[in-house]
């Protein structure tokens, strides 16, 4: 069964729930460029540096299946929600915590709320595009995760500077705040854009 009827993609919204995607990937590319200062700080040895770089893919890998069960029975509006707010509490606290074990499981924390994001996300795209537009709507949003990457590994270049890492942490804390402000405001997964039960999204 095809995720909507619509004849009209809804395309303010559909780039609103991309920016969105965007914003949480900003959370991948903010630890490469701030990785030394952190090691310096906090005496992180090669070995966990490591480690600490790979923790979101790690978690992402782990809990995919799962988070993609848990879409569809809490709702993806509401995952979404919650994955913003979860990403945005752990990027703070990490940016408070001047211990390593509390900052890798922040860093755990933030994985988990980027995957609760990104497993909702295409769903709510399809519902709101007509059928047409959809292979263009998913050719979009696969580009979410170089995009926000990217972007966030460009403005290190002039926090880091300014700011050091937390500072960088602090900023992506006021992107996701953003965000979940513009989901809260916005109507995606709501009314005739709630996924269905039946249709499986």
């Amino acid at each position: 069964m095809p995720l909507t009827s619509r004849s009209a993609t809804d395309w303010p919204l559909v780039w609103l729930l991309f920016l969105v995607g965007v914003a949480v990937a900003a959370q991948i590319g903010k630890v490469p460029p701030t990785l030394p200062l952190i090691r310096a700080e906090l005496g992180i040895d090669l070995r966990a540096a490591g480690w600490f770089v790979s923790l979101v893919n790690l978690t992402t890998a782990l809990a995919g299946v799962l988070a993609g069960l848990t879409a569809d029975r809490v709702g993806h509006r509401r995952l979404v929600i919650g994955g913003l707010v979860v990403g945005l509490a752990a990027s703070a606290l990490g940016a408070l915590t001047n211990d390593v074990v509390l900052l890798f499981v922040c860093r755990v924390a933030e994985g988990a709320g980027l995957l609760a994001v990104v497993v909702s996300l295409p769903s709510m795209l399809l519902r709101i595009s007509a059928g047409h537009d959809a292979p263009s709507v998913m050719a979009l949003w696969g580009t979410y995760l170089p995009a926000g990457a990217g972007l966030m590994a460009l403005a290190c270049a002039g926090l880091l500077t300014v700011a050091g890492w937390r500072g960088v942490w602090w900023a992506t804390v006021a992107v996701l705040t953003i965000a979940v402000l513009a989901i809260l405001w916005s109507q995606a997964g709501r009314g005739a854009n709630a996924p269905s039960r039946s249709g499986g999204a």
